[in-house]
């Protein structure tokens, strides 16, 4: 488990603002932060094709939903985007890969050096 890595939940449509965020955090995260990012199942190759040369890893959004038995998987889908996502957002800490995250947008951009002391 690692104390503190950075996840960014996208889709399709924004992921080549992924990769302009993948790319600010190759340039400055100077303590090699881990980077995970999550798309729907069916957006991952597209997403794999893209990040392939950063340091990313990818996760499927039904693998994190899946990680509480108590949520409906299909009810979640049927939800707006907006609202869905969050539920994914908030329920990223599942998989237990970290001791705490930081939650980032697609369109977010680092634009200096950060460390874990950053945060």
């Amino acid at each position: 488990m690692h104390p503190f890595v950075l996840y960014c939940k996208s889709y399709n449509v924004d992921v080549k603002r992924v990769v302009r965020l993948a790319d600010t955090i190759a340039r400055f995260n100077v303590n090699s932060i881990p980077f995970f990012v999550s798309a729907p199942a069916a957006d991952l190759p597209l997403f794999k094709q893209l990040l392939g040369a950063h340091d990313v890893q990818l996760l499927a959004d039904e693998e994190i939903l899946a990680a509480n038995p108590a949520l409906q998987l299909q009810a979640i889908q049927q939800l707006p985007g907006n609202i869905s996502q969050q539920i994914v957002k908030s329920e990223f800490w599942r998989l237990g890969l970290s001791q705490a995250y930081l939650c980032l947008d697609s369109d977010c951009m680092f634009i200096r050096a950060f460390d874990t002391e950053t945060f």
